[in-house]
């Protein structure tokens, strides 16, 4: 009699356990559906600068931009050319600029981008630096105005803002 009261009890115990679930101490998500709002890296692009100035000889004309905790590998890129004469442009973060626009030494890691002396040049580059701000810097070391056409973009991935899906 007591082996024809074990298998119905056994059986009672499973079937419990089986509809009831068992708790292993793993908790089970389900998977996200097509239509779950999950964070996206949208592309975005804004204009440093896109005209023709005239930089007067031995002065410089600054371009600032800003980047910020919400910009995934922003990139500055584009081109300029200088119509008359030669320009240098730089890149460089606000201490950077600080210490150009001092006539100083620029540190090495303020420093994103240099052209040289050029009548020409395109620019593609990682301002990978912190957020903060940035400067565009077009420089005449010439005796002479020049007259510089440039067309530089700042592109990056948005991503979505901490704590948001």
């Amino acid at each position: 009699m007591k082996k024809a009261l074990a298998f119905p009890l056994l059986a009672m115990v499973l079937s419990s356990v089986l509809l009831t679930g068992c708790h292993t101490g793993v908790t089970y998500y389900p998977e996200p559906s097509a239509t779950s709002p999950l964070p996206t890296n949208q592309p975005k692009t804004s204009n440093v600068v896109n005209s023709t100035f005239t930089v007067s000889a031995g002065a410089y004309t600054d371009f600032p931009f800003t980047i910020d905790i919400l910009m995934k590998t922003p990139r500055a890129s584009g081109s300029f050319q200088a119509k008359t004469g030669a320009i240098e442009a730089f890149i460089l973060d606000d201490a950077g600029f600080i210490a150009f626009s001092a006539h100083t030494q620029v540190p090495v890691l303020s420093q994103y981008y240099y052209s040289g002396t050029v009548a020409s040049a395109n620019i593609d580059v990682a301002v990978d630096g912190f957020n903060g701000r940035y400067h565009l810097v077009f420089s005449n070391p010439g005796a002479q105005p020049v007259s510089v056409t440039a067309n530089i973009s700042l592109n990056w991935f948005a991503i979505s803002s901490i704590g948001q899906r």
